[in-house]
């Protein structure tokens, strides 16, 4: 001990200060004085930073040292929880003793602060963490911190914790945070889970321990789905995909799960009796989970889809993931957002760091410093979401922030965010509208297209509505010629990405309406487009803007971009030729005011005669050589289907021999109305019996190995 003592006295000496003792929580709790210790943990915080060298140089010092980093922590924890509800934990007859360890373990405390999860006062996270302690509370249970953590904020201060603590109250829901911790720490002990848990931090472990299935489900999945990592994206089709239970009641209803729900768990309920998108995409999911594998669904127009998670920062699709609107993410609602985590959290170290220095900031302060810890803080890690929400609001309110303060600002936050253009878009919202107060026309033309700039260099996130999330509220600092500039010109700068280029085009197609001859102005900014592209494209320049906004308009899906941009090519859609033999069928033409699309496309091509396949004069399509490509048609409505009309090209016809025609009327689920072993060069399919209902008709070359797919023409009509 005096040997100890010693060296103290030698750093001391060495640095010129003397270190007073960090306030000990255990002699405030005692007496149950939460603000004392938390006004005592501040003050001594701000001192030894002091001490350790002016504002930024005392505030990555102070980081840097393990009893500042635990009463740094310490006091977080004190802030987030709430005197309230720290005083009913107090109450507790072992709470005392359990804030006793807790506020005196910093790897503890950080990882249940680090999450990325928002800590509000009056969750139930430290309870749960105390119920949790209780169980597991000797020297070993360290290594069952960063479960013991997810666990709690799961419960305590997730988007799920509300629905999770509600189902655990239901004595039919067997799961409560105490169960799913000995599920979890069990498996682990027995070498269950995939090996890929034992390295997890705590804000890893959320995405497994976060499922809405209760522990019997993810039990019997533990015991039952058993694949290679790589294969549970496809763990979903384990469930037979059906609508309609065995007594008639479809899956929208309330009683198709019904059968068996006494004798069987929801896993065991769904394998047996099937389910749609949203059962199945659950199931797929869950059986990650159960492994110790992070996963999560999310939601896709008129689809449930999911994906799991095979490494650091690598999600894969299962059933159509991993794009949409995730269900379980701290930052936000969108598959953006966990690729922003995924950068953010990264290298431990960094990571750490940053939320170090995010936590200074919130020990109350003077601005200055305050300024300075979240400038560390956004620049300790990329794309620290919440460090940079905190830093803009406390900008917004500093009075020495000027227009090149403002313009810093977004070039630093530009590099900081990278590839992960949503949430910057999102985050820019928040003080724009400082930055171009002072700014005349042409200066916000020149920074709303240097933003666009910067978003078509990132993630080609097909779930995100670019279009109407950012262009369109651009748009609305410009009159409309100098909107009409803004878009030709940020089409210009978009016209390489096939998802942002047809986002602006559906934008376009919808927003900017016509001249006073009646000419759709997007039109118009197409063959712009081609003016001030023709030097740098060359002779072919309206042919690649017009294949690229037709491409770009049948990606998304967009009809009235179809419209639009197949309207601009009549010119060079050209001629091909008469049709093989006569195309007439039952019923009404509707296809020709639908929209086609394909499964790939290739180099021969032509999209700009694209609307000749359906309108019945005749076109070329041509995909990729590829496993069962496709063309698939998107009609104005649902219809009652009469007969298809499948021509084949001039020349390679053999390409096209097993075939399958199928309908939906969501887009997501198939019913084969049609097949054939040798589809002939004019294939007519008559429905009129059958009527079958449908949205979209898709043509699938169904050969057994790879190859083209091109037709001349693909017609259908409806009763």
């Amino acid at each position: 001990m005096r040997c100890l003592s010693l060296f103290i006295i030698c750093v001391c000496a060495l640095t010129g200060f003397a270190q007073t003792a960090a306030p000990e929580p255990g002699a405030y709790l005692d007496k149950r004085d939460v603000s004392g210790l938390r006004n005592a943990l501040k003050t001594w915080l701000l001192s030894r930073e002091s001490q350790l060298g002016s504002l930024q140089e005392g505030l990555t010092r102070a980081e840097q040292d393990e009893v500042y980093r635990r009463a740094l922590a310490a006091h977080e924890i004190l802030r987030t929880a709430g005197d309230e509800s720290l005083n009913t934990l107090l109450g507790k007859s072992d709470g005392i003793a359990f804030l006793r360890v807790f506020l005196n373990d910093t790897a503890w405390m950080e990882e249940y602060l680090g999450t990325g999860w928002e800590l509000k006062p009056g969750s139930a996270g430290l309870d749960v963490l105390r119920r949790l302690h209780a169980i597991d509370s000797g020297t070993n249970a360290r290594k069952r911190h960063a479960l013991m953590a997810a666990i709690a904020v799961t419960y305590g201060s997730t988007n799920y914790a509300e629905n999770l603590t509600r189902m655990a109250e239901s004595p039919s829901f067997n799961s409560t945070p105490e169960t799913r911790y000995k599920l979890y720490r069990d498996a682990q002990d027995a070498g269950y889970l995939h090996k890929m848990f034992n390295g997890m931090r705590a804000w890893e472990i959320c995405f497994v321990v976060s499922s809405n299935c209760d522990d019997d489900a993810l039990l019997w999945m533990l015991q039952n789905i058993n694949v290679p990592l790589q294969r549970y994206t496809d763990a979903c089709w384990a469930v037979r995909y059906q609508g309609v239970n065995a007594f008639g009641e479809t899956v929208q209803g309330p009683l198709f799960y019904v059968p068996g729900r006494t004798t069987m768990n929801w896993a065991e309920s769904v394998l047996k009796q099937g389910g749609v998108c949203g059962s199945l995409s659950t199931f797929g999911a869950t059986a990650a989970r159960a492994h110790g594998i992070p996963a999560y669904t999310c939601g896709q127009p008129g689809h449930c889809a999911y994906a799991v998670r095979q490494a650091r920062g690598k999600w894969v699709g299962g059933f159509g993931g991993p794009d949409g609107g995730t269900h379980f993410s701290p930052w936000g609602g969108n598959y953006a957002y966990v690729l922003a985590l995924e950068d953010a959290f990264a290298n431990d170290v960094k990571a750490d760091k940053a939320k170090r220095h995010l936590w200074q900031a919130s020990v109350a302060s003077p601005m200055e410093r305050t300024r300075a810890a979240l400038s560390l803080a956004t620049g300790a890690t990329p794309s620290f979401i919440t460090a940079w929400k905190s830093r803009i609001e406390l900008l917004r309110k500093d009075s020495s922030m000027n227009q090149a303060g403002w313009e810093k600002l977004y070039t630093e936050m530009a590099q900081s965010f990278g590839k992960n253009n949503k949430p910057l878009a999102e985050a820019l919202a928040g003080f724009e509208d400082k930055l171009i107060e002072k700014m005349d026309t042409d200066a916000k033309l020149a920074f709303a297209l240097r933003v666009q700039a910067d978003i078509g260099s990132g993630v080609e996130n097909w779930s995100w509505e670019m279009d109407d999330e950012l262009f369109a509220r651009h748009a609305k600092w410009f009159s409309e010629d100098d909107k009409m500039r803004f878009y030709v010109q940020s089409l210009c700068l978009q016209v390489k990405s096939r998802h942002f280029f047809g986002k602006l085009a559906d934008w376009g197609a919808k927003n900017l309406g016509k001249t006073a001859d009646g000419i759709p102005r997007f039109t118009q900014a197409l063959a712009e487009v081609v003016r001030i592209k023709a030097s740098s494209l060359g002779a072919d320049t309206l042919k690649d803007l017009t294949k690229q906004a037709i491409l770009a308009a049948e990606q998304a899906h967009s009809q009235d971009a179809f419209d639009a941009s197949t309207e601009a090519a009549k010119g060079i859609s050209g001629d091909h030729g008469t049709a093989r033999a006569d195309l007439t069928s039952s019923g009404k033409l509707v296809s020709d005011i639908g929209m086609l699309w394909l499964s790939t496309t290739s180099g021969w091509d032509q999209p700009w005669s694209h609307r000749r396949i359906i309108d019945g004069s005749g076109g070329t399509f041509h995909t990729e050589n590829e496993k069962a490509p496709s063309a698939t048609i998107q009609l104005r409505e649902t219809i009652e289907l009469s007969s298809v009309v499948i021509e084949k090209t001039i020349g390679n016809e053999h390409r096209l021999k097993r075939a399958k025609i199928e309908v939906s009327t969501d887009g997501a689920t198939w019913f084969e109305v049609a097949q054939t072993e040798n589809c002939p060069d004019v294939w007519k399919v008559e429905l009129t019996d059958k009527a079958p209902k449908a949205r979209w008709v898709r043509l699938t070359a169904d050969n057994p190995n790879s190859d083209y797919l091109h037709l001349r023409s693909f017609l259908v009509r409806s009763k």
